[in-house]
């Protein structure tokens, strides 16, 4: 049960190990102890399975974050976010989703640069636009992974800094016309190629060739 739940690096595949019986209880708890994502991904199955012991690492840890983790945490939304494997930010909602009246309203209302990068989630699956805090997506990097083509001219327009990374989301989308408008802004192939052939993405292979 330890060795599958080092193995499987990704929370939502070790929730339904859990589910499924291939990882005990304990091991999840134990875990937690020490990494507050776990005790905040399984803070359900923890509060539920053993509230004595959820009450005690929240409380008694000298660590901030197990204790304002999951303070106002209502277990129903909670539930919910974490199924559909996808980051719970409005933000990151708006872009995949390519809503771009309500990312205009958005970036109005707020102070949210254009500029800016994504929250990190505990809720999202896709680990390319989820790697780490300190490496997330910016907006138009997001735009372009998730083939989001009305934000993305609109970031265009407004001047969004395009990272020397931009490309590799794009390609990993796949949207032709977010990578040909990259490609007008001499943008770099250098490892699109790479990473076109990796995702199987042919007709990318081809017009990179081309």
């Amino acid at each position: 049960s330890e060795d599958i739940f080092t193995l499987s690096e990704h929370n939502f595949i070790r929730l339904w190990l859990y589910e499924n019986g291939f990882i005990q209880f304990e091991t999840i708890l134990a875990a937690a102890e020490y990494m507050p994502i776990i005790f905040k991904y399984f803070s359900i199955e923890i509060k539920e399975k053993v509230p004595s012991e959820f009450q005690r690492i929240q409380k008694n840890s000298p660590n901030f974050e197990y204790r304002t983790i999951t303070k106002n945490l209502n277990f129903t939304t909670f539930r919910e976010q974490r199924s559909k494997l996808m980051n719970d930010s409005l933000i990151a909602k708006v872009i995949r989703e390519d809503d771009i009246d309500q990312f205009q309203e958005i970036l109005s209302k707020t102070n949210i640069s254009i500029n800016s990068t994504i929250p990190y989630s505990i809720f999202e699956a896709c680990q390319y636009v989820n790697r780490r805090e300190s490496n997330m997506p910016t907006l138009i990097e997001f735009a372009s992974f998730f083939g989001s083509l009305k934000i993305f001219k609109f970031l265009m327009m407004n001047d969004a800094e395009l990272s020397p990374s931009v490309m590799d989301y794009a390609i990993n989308g796949g949207n032709i016309e977010i990578i040909h408008i990259l490609e007008d802004s001499n943008c770099s192939f250098e490892t699109a190629l790479d990473a076109a052939i990796h995702d199987q993405k042919d007709e990318i292979v081809d017009y990179i060739l081309d």
